[in-house]
């Protein structure tokens, strides 16, 4: 099981007997050397391959409400919680530069656009930065939740407001020229 999980190295480095999992109490490394496990039964072992960077982690705003604290990973929760503010941050800035994009690309190229090719290309390109605000909009919402659960600085989350399809949207008197 565990032991044909990892290379016999690993297994007498981490303390893990061939009995793991068996049910046999022996996660000792002179248990590991003294089995009857041996070098030469290497081929049937399971060469199991593990890509870290597409294995999910769970972090602290995924647990139940309670769990922090129980399993005492307080400062892994304000960790969490620093990155969250940092992407929060992130996405604002990101959101206003798209609604910026899509309010000038709509003021200069679908207003001077004079046949349906340059309309048709100018509307695709408008779409794109709505799109790009609205991936945003999502980061920011699921950063903002991820806070609310962890509950770790009520004075910073009275500050993030819901972003509604109004604030969405730029108001004319920003869009027009003077």
């Amino acid at each position: 099981m565990l032991w044909r999980e990892c290379g016999a190295v690993d297994c007498v480095v981490f303390g893990i007997s061939p009995s793991a999992g068996t049910g046999k109490v022996g996660n000792d490394v002179d248990d590991a050397e003294s089995s009857d496990w041996s070098g030469s039964d290497e081929d049937e072992i399971e060469q199991v391959v593990v890509h870290p960077e597409e294995r999910q982690v769970t972090l602290p705003s995924a647990l139940a409400p309670g769990e922090v604290q129980r399993l005492g990973i307080t400062g892994i929760a304000e960790q969490e919680a620093r990155l969250r503010r940092g992407q929060i941050n992130d996405a604002l800035e990101g959101l206003q530069l798209a609604l910026g994009e899509k309010s000038l690309l709509f003021r200069t190229k679908v207003r001077n656009s004079r046949s349906q090719r340059t309309t048709s290309r100018a509307w695709k390109d408008v779409n794109k930065q709505d799109a790009d605000a609205r991936r945003h909009k999502r980061v920011y919402d699921h950063a903002r939740q991820a806070l609310m659960r962890l509950n770790v600085d009520g004075e910073y989350l009275e500050t993030l407001k819901d972003i509604t399809r109004e604030d969405m949207k730029m108001a004319g008197d920003v869009t027009e020229e003077n």
